[in-house]
């Protein structure tokens, strides 16, 4: 039988399990991954062992009670994805719980996922690492020359390729938004269904632990604008509701909190590079000062922007509110519109996985309403909406306000964190696919 030699962590001495006595010798970095796999005999988890970062050794995977005790050494890229895969869906196959209702759909997805639980502290430099891995298979994609007999075949092998990464970056985005929840020590809530009552809900975490001071005073407008005056929402009075009323609330939620990160961003910017636009009030004063002071030889002021003085010290007045009303309409839908088809993809996936499949609700709410025949006034068609819900002829849901609060938080926190994913990964490896500009209609023009 021969000898097995076992690695330990990235600059410890490694050593002969089957010759304690044999010479002390030490391995040099190869490749990446992070701690060692270690199967244990008779258990079926997978459990992660390791430092904060990244192994690079040319030995880190043992597998204990497998078939016999062997190292696995200097493993191709090929053959170290398909042991990673066994070890994740073995992992992902008897995990009751979840932290996030959407599950995901690709071995990259399951190894994320089962580092958020087991070593958070080791998230960043792990998607770092599937980010490159990620990056370095889209260099790598190369295609036949054309009017070669294979450049079909390559460009289907292409096609599939590009589905599966493009399904692994957003399993990948979509656990980097659930480490950032984990975070601020928040869980994200499970598929809603039937009556839900959420308790202990953090709601500071969901407000100053994701948003700035300034965005606070636009989130707290969006609540009362979707759950109306600020007592009510505080109560526990159980309200009944259609799951797709529900889905579209939390949808538009997300892309509020999606255009309110895009446009605190620039707002910041702006203020600390001096160009942010004078309030009203402060411009109406400027205005005033050069009419008093007419005839003077004074400095030639730009009545909208900040002086010198005012951009090195004391920080204009204007306030986030009041820079996003300027906002043009071209502007506004410009911030507004999710950048990456992946990001439009995560946000349709996580509300489908919270609510149910939304074409399917949106069939079945169609379905109840044309039982009556066409509405005559939006009135009407209001009350029969009320009447499905209340024959529950529709999917329905049964919150209290404050559960409704939690909801509308949730999505919108959801929303600002898939832009900060979304800036890190196309600032840093550029792999997210454009989404399509959707255009106006012939009469917006």
């Amino acid at each position: 039988m021969s000898s097995v030699s076992t690695f330990a962590l990235p600059g410890v001495t490694a050593h002969n399990k089957r010759d304690p006595s044999a010479p002390q010798s030490r391995y040099r970095p190869s490749w990446p991954l992070k701690g060692y796999l270690e199967w244990k005999r008779g258990r079926k988890d997978v459990r992660c062992l390791g430092r904060e970062g990244f192994m690079r050794g040319a030995v880190d995977f043992r597998a204990v009670g497998m078939g016999g005790e062997g190292t696995v050494s200097r493993k191709s890229v090929a053959e170290r994805r398909k042991l990673r895969e066994r070890c994740v869906r073995t992992y992902a196959k008897d995990k009751d719980n979840s932290l996030a209702p959407l599950k995901p759909e690709s071995p990259t997805g399951e190894f994320l996922n089962y580092i958020i639980e087991s070593e958070p502290q080791l998230f960043a430099s792990a998607m770092d690492k599937q980010l490159e891995q990620l990056s370095e298979e889209k260099d790598n994609d190369a295609s036949p020359a054309e009017g070669t007999a294979e450049m079909v075949l390559y460009q289907r092998i292409n096609e599939v390729k590009v589905a599966q990464r493009k399904r692994a970056l957003e399993d990948l985005m979509y656990a980097s938004i659930l480490h950032k929840f984990v975070n601020i020590g928040v869980d994200l809530l499970p598929s809603l269904d039937g009556v839900s009552h959420i308790e202990n809900a953090n709601y500071k975490a969901l407000t100053e632990g994701v948003h700035s001071v300034e965005a606070l005073e636009l989130v707290k407008q969006h609540l009362s604008t979707m759950l109306g005056d600020a007592p009510a929402a505080y109560s526990n009075v159980m309200i009944k509701i259609s799951k797709l009323q529900a889905a579209q609330v939390y949808a538009a939620s997300v892309m509020f909190g999606y255009f309110l990160r895009r446009a605190d961003k620039r707002f910041q910017l702006e203020r600390a590079l001096g160009t942010l636009p004078k309030s009203p009030e402060d411009t109406l004063k400027s205005l005033e000062a050069m009419f008093n002071s007419a005839g003077e030889e004074t400095e030639v002021i730009n009545p909208d922007y900040p002086s010198v003085d005012e951009a090195a010290g004391g920080m204009p007045s204007l306030s986030l509110k009041q820079y996003v009303e300027a906002f043009s309409q071209e502007t506004l839908a410009e911030t507004a519109r999710i950048v990456s088809s992946e990001g439009v993809t995560l946000v349709e996936r996580h509300t489908g996985a919270l609510f149910g499949s939304i074409d399917g609700l949106q069939t079945e709410m169609q379905a109840a309403l044309e039982e009556e025949g066409p509405a005559e006034n939006p009135q009407q068609l209001m009350e029969r909406i009320q009447h499905a819900v209340m024959d529950d002829k529709v999917a329905t849901l049964t919150l209290t306000y404050s559960t409704q609060r939690r909801i509308i938080l949730e999505a919108v926190a959801f929303g600002s964190f898939l832009r900060d994913v979304e800036t890190h990964v196309d600032t840093e490896y550029a792999l997210l696919t454009p989404a399509p500009t959707m255009k106006p209609p012939p009469m917006l023009q």
